[in-house]
């Protein structure tokens, strides 16, 4: 399910609510095909479609008189749910491509609250949507005709489930509080605000005043400027409603799997002899699962060039292309993987060539599937190099604690210390946890000049650990963080072991803070290199699997999970030995075959 960690809390707040009455808390999905605890004077412009609520509405339906011929709403049956200080809802929205399509200079409402107070009504805040394609905050205070106006996302996406989150507060005058999130990303926080109808104090509404969650759907303003043809449409889903306090997860709409899922995904094997073939799988629908990942198998044949090549990578809603593999001449069947990708749509592209018949390239058992939570997260295993000092790379130190202290240390992509998993936590921010340890980069709270960066345990929701990667040009990015955008990850000027790494002004165009992120394929330990080959197979792996020593020689084998703990341990007497890990969970684990002579260390994949 998407965003399927909140279950556990929702479900948790159910029983919280149980015992109070429908005011307080209202909920539907609209599987049944009915309103449920919701009403409408606009059926006849309503669909039930996919278990979700699709509303329609074109200029034809409007009279040219009064306003219920401009709307398609639906609202709490019989006033059912009122409030006084605190509201919270939360809902699945899809705007369709035609909504508004050919109306830059105009507006609708998507969702609206009524104040009360002696008989008198009047709406005092509303979700808009803008011809020019923006999500947006209004409100007003009393009867008044001013109100403030916020822009909560410019480029809002169409055709497409976004999961919607809306908190307000009504405290005293210029004392407010409203907050909307957008798919868990917080894009609207304002303090300080005059929001409410009649009289209010640090309660909420007083001397009768009450307020009411007025409707959703969609309610049409600016009949001078509707296109003769045009239709509008809106999707809800999963509309959720609560009166009190700390109430996110109790309306977070994660336990409702939005229409038109693509998953699980696979293709057909395929290979490239002789040509240039560009392979792209088409935008996957994702947008049902938390997190999602890929894998493939990948080999090259033949006496191939270094003209030759297979490059793979990804995108996640159209947004930049990531590398998962560049790749020359032959190799060995190996296993490609990225973990925990979120977003909504996901498109895989590989890039191939070979010059000769007898040069092959072979893409087989292609696969896009819902993370199953077991590893710690990831997408490729990268090296982190200094721009302007690429002797020079990101250090951990030896092992990981909070607080551990990351500089700059002699580059070596074989040193685990400076191998880290880029966590993709998506809208273009990312972790990076050092590999076999359960910690990530922490740039402390907030953001200050010089501010020291550590390793602290990781937690996916931790903005102190989620970096914007932001292409500066070169291969180099900076890395911005989530929390404090004024300042990015900076590793002092020149380079030299030890050498402390920092925050700093982003605004900065000293190369100090730019780094070469590069994908790395093995975890190897520093300075060791293989005489003999070790071998695993299969990999990926469903059950039992085999290890090849590569020697004769008495080797002990270690299997632990991406946070270091052990799993299984033993030793491989005459030169291999075979396994069953049918009880692990599927996931990424870590295989490290050592002797007197040697230290390998493997990726397994768990089926």
């Amino acid at each position: 399910m998407k965003r399927s960690f909140y279950l556990i809390a929702f479900s948790l707040c159910l029983g919280l609510v149980s015992t109070l009455s429908a005011q307080d808390f209202l909920k539907h999905d609209f599987d049944d095909g009915t309103l449920g605890p919701f009403e409408t004077t606009n059926l006849n412009r309503m669909t039930f479609k996919d278990g979700a609520l699709e509303c329609t509405w074109k200029p034809s339906d409007y009279t040219g008189t009064g306003t219920s011929s401009k709307k398609t709403e639906f609202r709490a049956k019989d006033n059912a749910y009122v409030f006084k200080q605190e509201f919270w809802t939360g809902f699945w929205l899809k705007v369709h491509s035609n909504t508004l399509a050919n109306n830059p200079n105009t507006e609708m409402s998507l969702m609206q609250t009524w104040g009360f107070r002696e008989g008198a009504a009047n709406h005092y805040f509303m979700l808009q949507y803008f011809g020019d394609g923006s999500l947006r905050w209004q409100h007003r205070y009393n009867m008044g005709q001013n109100f403030t106006r916020y822009v909560i996302y410019p480029d809002f996406p169409k055709d497409q489930f976004v999961k919607v989150v809306i908190h307000v507060k009504l405290k005293n005058v210029s004392d407010g509080i409203v907050q909307v999130w957008i798919d868990d990303e917080l894009m609207l926080n304002k303090t300080g605000q005059t929001i409410g109808f009649g009289d209010q104090n640090e309660n909420g509404q007083y001397n009768q005043s009450y307020s009411t969650p007025g409707s959703w759907g969609m309610y049409n303003y600016a009949n001078e400027e509707y296109v003769s043809g045009e239709t509008r449409t809106v999707t809800y889903d999963d509309v959720t409603l609560w009166n009190g306090p700390d109430g996110y997860d109790i309306v977070n709409p994660s336990d409702v799997t939005p229409p038109g899922c693509s998953l699980p995904w696979k293709d057909n094997n395929f290979t490239v002899s002789n040509e240039t073939a560009n392979y792209s799988s088409g935008a996957i629908d994702i947008s049902c699962a938390s997190k999602v990942d890929i894998s493939l198998n990948i080999k090259g044949e033949g006496n191939m060039e270094d003209s030759d090549y297979i490059n793979v990578y990804y995108k996640v809603d159209g947004g930049p292309q990531k590398t998962i593999a560049k790749n020359v001449n032959a190799f060995a069947l190996k296993t490609l993987s990225v973990a925990n990708i979120s977003g909504n749509k996901l498109e895989l592209i590989i890039q191939a060539k070979t010059s000769y018949a007898d040069e092959v390239y072979t893409i087989s058992n292609i696969k896009i599937a819902e993370s199953d939570g077991s590893t710690t997260g990831g997408s490729s295993l990268v090296h982190i190099q200094k721009r302007n000092a690429s002797n020079f790379a990101i250090d951990g130190n030896q092992g990981g604690a909070d607080g551990q202290n990351v500089y700059l240390w002699s580059a070596n992509p074989n040193n685990v210390n400076q191998q880290w998993i880029e966590i993709d936590r998506g809208n273009g921010y990312y972790s990076y946890q050092k590999i076999g340890t359960n910690h990530c980069i922490d740039g402390n709270y907030s953001g200050g000049t010089r501010q020291n960066v550590y390793l602290w345990t990781c937690y996916e929701n931790n903005q102190n650990q989620q970096w914007q990667k932001v292409d500066v040009g070169g291969g180099a990015f900076k890395l911005i963080k989530r929390n404090a955008s004024g300042f990015a990850l900076d590793g002092g000027s020149g380079g030299s072991d030890s050498q402390n790494i920092a925050l700093w002004d982003s605004s900065s165009n000293s190369q100090n803070l730019h780094w070469i992120i590069t994908p790395i394929e093995s975890n190897k330990d520093p300075d060791i290199i293989d005489t003999n080959e070790v071998l695993i197979y299969p990999n990926p792996v469903a059950d039992q699997f085999t290890i090849s020593s590569g020697t004769n020689e008495t080797s002990t084998y270690t299997i632990s999970d991406m946070n270091g703990k052990t799993i299984l341990k033993g030793v491989i007497n005459e030169g291999s030995v075979s396994l069953d890990i049918n009880g692990l969970a599927k996931g990424l684990y870590l295989l490290k075959v050592s002797n007197r002579s040697k230290v390998h260390t493997s990726k397994i994949i768990k089926q």
